[in-house]
């Protein structure tokens, strides 16, 4: 009755394709989602590859590639025995998929990937948090969205900021209206002389649905 999801910050999946076939068959349970944000490359040119090449056997593909907004591109692999549509809450906000995983005919799943970019506006941050109030939580069992969210200055472990306004406080203000749990408590990115910081995150409002949380770095 386990449902086994993987969320990757690619940075650009094209040259790391191969390595997640392997990682799939090799794994001891097979994921049933697979979430990838930033699967595109910065700066494509004219050597962008074709979206039917990322595909994967025994996987369906959901994408925002052909969002006007999309930059570095949201994707989710959901595997084909699962009956799965798209959901779209019909919000401006520039990169996400929304995926709903009907259970059984009463219950639901929404699993969401989202990104979330440094230079991402003022305006697009207002969206980010109008979408996660759009979202109808009562049509579903459990609600999980993955990916970048890029919240620096938020202490999970306390659920708290530096700051007593501004985007990240609402961010939090979110959450708590919206009964939803944070479950990354360990850092996801860092550098060589850089502290290292909880980016990525998993969003769910069931957290006793999640047994246990994995890292592992590419």
């Amino acid at each position: 009755n386990h449902m086994y999801i993987v969320y990757i910050n690619a940075d650009s999946l094209r040259n790391k394709l191969d390595e997640l076939k392997i990682r799939i068959q090799s794994a001891t349970y097979r994921p049933r989602v697979i979430c990838i944000t930033e699967f595109k490359v910065k700066n494509p040119g004219k050597n962008n590859i074709e979206l039917t090449e990322y595909n994967l056997e025994g996987y369906n593909l959901f994408h925002n590639n052909d969002d006007k907004n999309c930059h570095r591109g949201v994707l989710i692999y959901v595997d084909k025995n699962l009956a799965v549509v798209p959901v779209d809450c019909g919000q401006a906000f520039a990169e996400y998929v929304f995926i709903r995983i009907n259970v059984n005919k009463n219950d639901h799943i929404l699993v969401g990937c989202i990104y979330c970019s440094p230079s991402s506006t003022a305006l697009n941050n207002t969206s980010l948090l109008e979408l996660l109030d759009r979202i109808e939580y009562n049509k579903y069992c459990n609600v999980i969205i993955v990916g970048d969210f890029i919240l620096p200055d938020i202490n999970w472990k306390f659920r708290s900021t530096v700051n007593t306004e501004g985007y990240s406080c609402e961010f939090i203000k979110k959450l708590e209206k919206n009964y939803l749990h944070q479950m990354v408590q360990e850092p996801t990115r860092g550098r060589i002389g850089q502290r290292s910081n909880i980016l990525d995150l998993i969003l769910t409002s069931e957290d006793n649905s999640i047994d246990d949380v994995v890292y592992e770095a590419s």
